[in-house]
């Protein structure tokens, strides 16, 4: 087995762990998976948001889902796409509504720690 496959299997678990605690809320976890330099990309329906470091992507993630008093997902997939892995997620997020919410995008793991993430959001639509 090649050194690239190795690496592959290793991302999409760590970017199926970075899934399973966003889905909790536990910012610790999220962000012991996320390399110190990050680079984080979101194409939300407003506006390109963007981070640098672990604790500013963390602080969009909890803007956008740490209010939540029930998250809920409804549907993620996480894929190997050569050096790359492709993750998606829906959430059913409850805050002052229900409301649903999908992210689509890639990530980049490097040893262990993801170095690049770059998603589309949906936004958060009425459920």
């Amino acid at each position: 087995m090649t050194s690239t496959a190795l690496d592959t299997r290793n991302g999409d678990s760590i970017a199926t762990a970075f899934l399973e605690a966003l889905a909790r809320q536990d910012w610790a976890v999220v962000q012991s998976l996320l390399d110190h330099s990050v680079a984080f990309r979101v194409l939300t329906p407003r506006a390109l948001r963007e981070a640098d470091d672990d604790a500013s992507a963390i602080a969009w993630l909890a803007r956008w889902f740490g209010d939540a008093d029930e998250l809920t997902t409804l549907r993620s997939e996480v894929s190997a796409m050569h050096d790359r892995v492709s993750l998606s997620y829906r959430f059913r997020v409850h805050k002052d509504h229900w409301y649903v919410i999908e992210q689509r995008g890639y990530a980049d793991v490097v040893n262990g720690k993801i170095t690049n993430l770059n998603l589309v959001c949906s936004g958060f639509r009425p459920a």
